[in-house]
């Protein structure tokens, strides 16, 4: 998810931030041709005729067209490899007091000049100016201002609509009609302001995580926009803002150019501001002047990567946020991604009949895979604990399990690995599904033991009590032999 701001602007879009280049026809130069000056009483038009202003609305390419700008329809041709923007909004306005029938009137448009916020002045004259219509370009980016009155204009791009426009197109001054080089008068005027483009994605890269404490990257890349002739970067700023429930390890920065070659920064090109490690807030990448400068000389239409290492320290609602912010010049470009986690809980019990009864100090591991866990290799880490013991009433809780890439679930083996005194352990892994959720919604996988077999003792008139009178009886018997061999004994001697 990206928002886009401009200004007053905001807009969700998946794509980032760009500058703006102007391909206007000529419209700063407003003087009339030589044959319009020669008459007496003014320039060769009808003062009745009604002319048009057409914009046409493209991205800003790689390289340089070389088409022409005189005001003159260029065609499908020229166009083909170009990228129209939909839903830029243009008004236009027309300057109050200068009538282009008259040769004084062409004397005072080429003194007109207009500034950032749509002022225009000549000299030290302001002149006021008159909103005629407004409208969003189309799905091949035209926007068409038909039945206009001869007269100078102010064309202003108003909104960028769900476009990524860094650096608006600024004002421009176009006359109807527009003198052209072949001193011929043109009353339906096209003209094509371009805007670069550029996107931010941000992605999580957490395939590896299995328990809280995991480690996890999220990786930034801003594409640096084509600035076109006469435009400049004065910010490019990258502010990845931690979620509570992470802990900042680490980060990394790098520039690629369009083609994907790596582009040496020197030393002062950009900061890194960023948390203390293993707590929340915001990192921030600010490059420097001089860094600019090697974005706009290295690397137009190339990339600034960021990778953002964090741990997961605790899983709230089992969805963790991490949003980025990207500023370049006047845009702000919002975009996130979300790692998914969640719980484990498990209910240790023996029953008698319908009475299930909790049992304490049951210990249990978790692993990724039934092979691990029948073999009882790599178990599991939960902030650097891998066994969980019941508590008094049977329960235990693993309270951090990554829940697979966009939150689909992951398959983890719970196996039982000391059963509570005088009970059976069942070591037979038990597969489970943790899903995405806070540890109240999570699973409770219920685990039975019976109890060890008592030994087996004797009974009243049983097979114990005949051994114990055979027994009984032999002794007598060798008594009575012995009481003989002494009695013989002594009437010998």
């Amino acid at each position: 998810m990206t928002t886009i701001t401009n200004g007053g602007w905001g807009r969700r879009v998946v794509a980032a931030v760009g500058a703006v280049t102007i391909a206007m026809i000529g419209a700063v130069a407003l003087a009339a041709p030589a044959s319009a000056t020669e008459t007496p009483n003014g320039p060769n038009i009808d003062p009745k005729a009604k002319g048009s202003v057409t914009i046409h609305k493209y991205a800003e390419p790689d390289e340089a067209t070389g088409l022409p700008h005189d005001g003159t329809k260029l065609t499908e041709e020229q166009l083909k490899n170009l990228t129209p923007l939909k839903g830029v909004t243009f008004s236009i306005a027309q300057v109050d007091g200068i009538d282009l029938t008259t040769n004084a009137g062409w004397t005072t448009a080429a003194t007109l000049m207009v500034s950032a916020d749509g002022v225009v002045t000549g000299g030290s004259t302001t002149y006021p100016t008159t909103v005629v219509t407004s409208g969003p370009t189309d799905a091949a980016g035209i926007v068409g201002f038909p039945n206009l009155p001869l007269g100078v204009y102010v064309v202003s791009e108003v909104d960028a609509g769900a476009n990524p426009i860094a650096i608006s197109t600024p004002p421009f001054l176009v006359t109807v009609p527009l003198a052209t080089q072949k001193n011929t008068w043109l009353y339906d005027v096209n003209v094509y302001p371009k805007n670069s483009l550029t996107g931010v994605t941000k992605t999580v890269d957490d395939a590896k995580a299995t328990g809280l404490g995991s480690e996890i990257s999220w990786n930034v890349a801003a594409q640096v926009p084509n600035v076109g002739e006469g435009r400049s970067l004065n910010r490019f700023e990258i502010v990845d803002t931690l979620d509570a429930r992470l802990g900042y390890a680490g980060a990394s920065v790098a520039v690629t150019d369009r083609t994907g070659a790596p582009v040496t920064l020197p030393d002062g090109s950009f900061t890194v501001t960023a948390p203390a490690t293993g707590a929340a807030g915001d990192l921030k990448v600010v490059f420097t002047p001089a860094g600019l400068a090697v974005l706009q000389e290295k690397a137009l239409g190339g990339t600034v990567t960021a990778t953002v290492k964090t741990t997961v320290k605790e899983i709230g609602d089992g969805s963790i946020e991490n949003t980025v912010t990207l500023y370049v010049n006047d845009a702000k470009v919002i975009s996130q991604d979300v790692t998914y986690w969640g719980a484990l809980k498990v209910f240790k019990y023996a029953q008698s009949g319908e009475v299930k009864t909790g049992l304490k100090d049951a210990e249990f591991q978790v692993f990724t895979s039934e092979a691990d866990a029948i073999a009882r290799t790599s178990p599991v880490s939960v902030n650097g604990k891998t066994t969980f013991v019941s508590d008094a009433s049977g329960n235990l809780t693993v309270d951090g399990l990554f829940a697979g890439v966009k939150g689909a679930g992951k398959d983890y083996w719970l196996v039982e690995t000391k059963a509570p005194v005088g009970y059976t352990a069942d070591t037979t892994p038990i597969k489970v599904t943790v899903k995405p959720g806070s540890i109240e919604k999570a699973e409770v996988v219920k685990v039975l033991n019976t109890q060890v077999p008592p030994p087996i003792l004797p009974l009243t008139g049983g097979d114990g009590a005949v051994m114990f009178g055979i027994a009984g009886a032999a002794l007598v018997l060798i008594a009575a032999g012995a009481a003989v061999v002494i009695a013989r004994r002594r009437v010998r001697a």
